[in-house]
C-alpha cells in the first residue's frame, strides 16, 4: 500500500486510494459495529475493575484510565499530547504549505505524498549499512559498540539479515527473560529505508540485550510504555548523521525533508490517533455505541484540524471520512499515542547523547534498567517531561529548525517556501 500512496503518478495514487477508500466505505457500517462492541467490552472491563468511580478525571473514559494504569502512566501524559500536538499544529500546517509551493501546486491534498527534493536513493550492502550505523551510534560509547558489533554481525546467532521464501515480511525483534540473546528478523534489501530499519530494530536488540544483562527475572523484559525510546533513539543519531555527511544542497535538502516528514508522522499523525480514539471511547461511554456516521463525522473534524484544512495548508476532502475503518490499531486499545511520546523522549535523549556527551549514561541509565523502574521514575531521573510541555517545546523548536533550513534551501534554488 505505501509503495501506491508515493506512486509518481498522481493519477495512479488517486486511483489506488480512493478504490481503497470506496472498499472500506461499503463495510463501514460493519466495522462500526466491531469496533463499537470492542470499546464496549473494555469500558464494561474497566468499571468492574472500578475505574469508573466519581473521583476519575472527567476527560479520561474508563477503559483509558484502565489502560494507563496498566502501563504505570498518569493520564497527564496522554493528555498532554494532544494538547501539545494542538498547540504547535501552525508548525504542521507551514510545513504543508512549504510541501504545497515546493512541489508548484496550488492545492495539497492528501493524495500528494511525493518526496521534497531529490529521491533518497543510495544503496547500500549490509557490510555498508553495518559500517555506516556504526560511525553513527559511536556517541553511545565503547561498551555499546563492543555488543552491537557482536550481535549484528552475520552468523551471530542474533540476526537473520535478508528476505527468504515463507519468511515474515516485516522486521521483528523477539527478546524475553530467559533467552540467551535478542532474536532479530530483517529483510534488509539494501535502501534507505531498510538502513533506518536496521538502526531501528537493533536499537530494540540492545535494549532488550542491556536489560536482561542487568535486571533479574521479569524486571529484565523492556518497559511497554518506553519499548519505542531505543529504537527511535538510534535512528534519531542515525538520520543526525546523515544530515551532517551531506555534501550538496539537494541531499541536505532530502534528509531534512525526511526528517520533517517523520516529525510530522510520528507526533501530528500520532497525536491525532490518539485524539480520535479517546474520542471514539467518549461517545461510547455516553451513548452506549457509536455508529459509522458518527465515526464519520469525528474522524473527517479531527483529520482537517491536524492537517489545517481550513487555514489553506492541506485539503482533505469528504472521501476521506471514513478512513478511521482501516486503523486497526482502534481495536488494540490506546497503543497509538506510546509512539509519539517515545519519539519526543527519544529526540530529548539523541540530542543530550549528540551534545553534552550522554551516551554512556544513556546505556547504564536507561538501557540497562529493563522494568525495574515505573516508567515515569525513569524518565524523571532522565530529565525528560511528558507531563508538562518541556520535552515537547524542545522537540518542536527543532521541527521549526528544520523547516527554517528548508526553507532557506528552497530560496537558493529560486523557488518560493511558504509559511
Amino acid at each position: 500500500m505505501g509503495k501506491y500512496q508515493k506512486h509518481p503518478l498522481r493519477a495512479n495514487r488517486v486511483a489506488v486510494l480512493r478504490g481503497l477508500l470506496r472498499s472500506y466505505g461499503r463495510a463501514r457500517r460493519t466495522f462500526a459495529q466491531i469496533l463499537s462492541a470492542e470499546v464496549k467490552s473494555r469500558l464494561a472491563l474497566a468499571k468492574a475493575r472500578r475505574y469508573g468511580d466519581a473521583k476519575r478525571d472527567p476527560r479520561t473514559p474508563p477503559s483509558l484510565a484502565h489502560r494507563l494504569a496498566e502501563l504505570e502512566v498518569p493520564a497527564d501524559v496522554y493528555h498532554s499530547l494532544i494538547a501539545q500536538a494542538r498547540k504547535h499544529l501552525h508548525l504542521a500546517h507551514r510545513w504543508s504549505r512549504l510541501r504545497k509551493r515546493a512541489l508548484g501546486l496550488e492545492r495539497l491534498t492528501s493524495y500528494d505524498n511525493t518526496p521534497l527534493g531529490a529521491k533518497i536513493d543510495q544503496r547500500y550492502s549490509y557490510a555498508q549499512a553495518q559500517r555506516l550505523v556504526e560511525r553513527a551510534l559511536r556517541p553511545l560509547g565503547k561498551r555499546y559498540l563492543r555488543h552491537w558489533r557482536r550481535g549484528m554481525r552475520p552468523g551471530s546467532g542474533w540476526v537473520d539479515v535478508l528476505p527468504s521464501r515463507g519468511k515474515y515480511p516485516q522486521n521483528y525483534l523477539l527478546g524475553a527473560p530467559g533467552m540467551p540473546h535478542p532474536f532479530l528478523l530483517l529483510n534488509f534489501r539494501g535502501d534507505h529505508q531498510s538502513l533506518l530499519l536496521y538502526a531501528h530494530e537493533g536499537g530494540h536488540a540492545m535494549h532488550s540485550f542491556f536489560s536482561q544483562r542487568h535486571q533479574a527475572g521479569p524486571q529484565g523484559s523492556t518497559e511497554r510504555f518506553l519499548d519505542e525510546v531505543a529504537s527511535q533513539t538510534n535512528e534519531c543519531l542515525v538520520s543526525a548523521y546523515l544530515l551532517r555527511q551531506a555534501r550538496t544542497p539537494e541531499a541536505r535538502l532530502a534528509y531534512l525533508a525526511r526528517a520533517a516528514g517523520q516529525f510530522a508522522g510520528k507526533v501530528f499523525r500520532m497525536a491525532y490517533y490518539a485524539e480520535l480514539e479517546l474520542a471514539i471511547h467518549q461517545h461510547v461511554e455516553r451513548h452506549d455505541g457509536i455508529t459509522a456516521k458518527a465515526l464519520d463525522t469525528l474522524n473527517l473534524k479531527l483529520l482537517r484540524r491536524y492537517a489545517g484544512h481550513h487555514q489553506g495548508a492541506r485539503a482533505v476532502t469528504k472521501e476521506w471520512r471514513n478512513s478511521w475503518a482501516w486503523i486497526p490499531h482502534l481495536y488494540r486499545s490506546f497503543k497509538l499515542f506510546r509512539y509519539a511520546t517515545s519519539f519526543v523522549t527519544a529526540h530529548a535523549l539523541a540530542e543530550r547523547i549528540l551534545r553534552k556527551g550522554f551516551g554512556p549514561s544513556y546505556v547504564k541509565r536507561f538501557l540497562s534498567a529493563g522494568s525495574s523502574k515505573e516508567p515515569m521514575v525513569l524518565l524523571r531521573e532522565l530529565a525528560v517531561d511528558l507531563r508538562g510541555g518541556g520535552a515537547y517545546t524542545a522537540a518542536f523548536a527543532q521541527l521549526a529548525r528544520y523547516l527554517d533550513a528548508i526553507e532557506a534551501l528552497l530560496r537558493r534554488r529560486g523557488r518560493r517556501p511558504g509559511r
